[in-house]
């Protein structure tokens, strides 16, 4: 059944490229970014309201920066400059890239395991496409590899912050933070690419 519910939702992450591309070609990336998380932070919030101390708020700023304002704006750039295939296909490569930076910077050597699916998961990625036939707009391919490192570092961020702060309050505040920093920085007008 996990592997179900993980099939499940890979594919309909998927979805947002395609949606995107097809119903909101004209829309700012920023505008859709914060569109997409600021409803699901307040329904979070009004499920259990308060507010984070005030020495709290740096972290969770930064984090909703990175996590949600940053990275969703990347996605609706690839969403807009690269076939919804190539998009999908290029964030299943996350853990590729989280296992590198693991290897990288925190010196955690991959298992055998690891290195096999990952390897596996090239192999099968490259055998979707014909490079020849595609091509590949510049902008879109460093915004996936830009959401790829929000990924990682987002990931780190929030496991530092979970330490300190309870997960809810990690996660509602996050996504309500990212509409606050687009409105602060006046990013509401950010070109359409």
């Amino acid at each position: 059944m996990n592997i179900i519910l993980a099939m499940l939702t890979a594919a309909l992450w998927g979805t947002t490229y395609a949606v995107t591309q097809y119903t909101m070609p004209d829309w700012p990336p920023l505008l859709l970014g914060a569109i997409r998380a600021l409803p699901a932070g307040l329904i979070l919030w009004c499920i259990r309201p308060g507010l984070p101390a005030k020495g709290q708020w740096p972290g969770l700023v930064k984090l909703g920066a990175v996590n949600i304002a940053l990275f969703f704006s990347l996605i609706f750039v690839m969403a807009h400059t690269l076939p919804s295939a190539v998009s999908g296909v290029g964030m299943v490569s996350v853990p590729l890239f989280a296992m590198l930076f693991q290897y990288l910077v925190l010196k955690a050597k991959p298992r055998a395991s690891q290195l096999l699916a990952g390897a596996l998961l090239l192999v099968l990625g490259a055998l979707l496409f014909n490079p020849a036939s595609l091509t590949l707009n510049p902008l879109g391919l460093a915004a996936m590899l830009a959401a790829i490192g929000c990924i990682i570092v987002g990931s780190r961020m929030t496991q530092t912050l979970s330490g300190k702060l309870h997960w809810w309050d990690v996660l509602v505040w996050q996504l309500v933070n990212s509409r606050r920093q687009l409105a602060g920085a006046g990013c509401w007008d950010s070109v359409v690419v």
